[in-house]
């Protein structure tokens, strides 16, 4: 398909609360499943780097931007279908990638849908690896031994081990996302080996951010989640990287429905553990 010229009157402007039922609108249209409250709650971590594109006053594309201390990611990334192919996709991540070079910021990454790869690569994007999304049926147990409600002193607790799985730190967005989710769960004796939380969604409930200390809580903090589940599917994102994730989903009869593509721009990022993440906390912020 041929690209076509530039609208004339393509405007960029930073993301605004209400330009978001808009954009949940555009995204629900091609599938997608975020909800306002996601949206929002992205749009708070980085309220200067966060954008959208207007064709004749309407929203027709989006793009956010969430920074930590060693590198950015780059999020809900998306032009409205009939307007593709006419340098608007373009534009949103030469304004993405400026705010990272304003902020000093050395390294872009981003989950990327696979149609969004050429665009990505055409900007100098190399492919860290595979993201997987794994489903599962619910169960209900909810009697599993050592587990327990997270406080939000307990997510204190477990913010160093955060920091080693992900490779940088993310306590800001891990305290939005504690308030936002529907539940949360720890290891009642040491809160530091582990948490999880889980929060609905259009298609499920995802279990993210979800790290731990070893495959033994792990196991134990998935079996209580899973039987929180109230209706439809459970869910979990995993970079492919994630071989104790992998086993631990498999063991309880998760199956892989789709798969993402994870991309970095500019300095090789700083690597976390992978063996200690079980769950992404969602595609747009890593």
């Amino acid at each position: 398909m041929p690209v076509g010229s530039t609208p004339s009157d393509l405007r960029i402007k930073l993301m605004q609360l209400e330009h978001l039922d808009a954009v949940v609108q555009m995204m629900r249209e091609e599938g997608w499943t975020p909800t306002r409250g996601d949206l929002a709650n992205v749009l708070s971590y980085e309220p200067e780097g966060c954008f959208i594109a207007e064709v004749n006053g309407e929203v027709v594309g989006s793009v956010t931007t969430t920074l930590y201390t060693h590198f950015g990611w780059i999020g809900m990334m998306m032009v409205r279908k009939d307007l593709r192919r006419r340098h608007i996709g373009s534009t949103l991540l030469k304004t993405a990638l400026k705010y990272f070079k304003k902020k000093s910021v050395p390294t872009a990454r981003l989950e990327a849908d696979p149609p969004g790869v050429p665009l990505y690569e055409s900007f100098g994007f190399v492919k860290e690896c595979d993201s997987q999304r794994w489903f599962g049926e619910p169960f209900k147990i909810r009697n599993v031994p050592g587990t327990g409600r997270a406080t939000k002193a307990d997510l204190e607790a477990v913010l160093a081990l955060d920091k080693r799985a992900f490779g940088d730190d993310r306590s800001r967005v891990l305290t939005r996302l504690f308030e936002y989710s529907d539940f949360a769960f720890k290891v009642r004796k040491d809160p530091s080996l582990g948490i999880i939380m889980g929060r609905k969604t259009a298609v499920g409930t995802l279990l993210g951010p979800f790290i731990a200390a070893n495959a033994n809580v792990a196991k134990r903090l998935l079996r209580w989640a899973i039987g929180f589940v109230e209706e439809g599917q459970a869910y979990v994102g995993i970079p492919e990287t994630c071989g104790n994730a992998r086993l631990l989903l498999t063991s309880q009869r998760f199956r892989i429905k789709s798969v993402l593509t994870r991309m970095y721009w500019g300095d090789p990022p700083r690597s976390g553990n992978p063996q200690l993440e079980y769950g992404i906390a969602a595609s747009a912020t890593g």
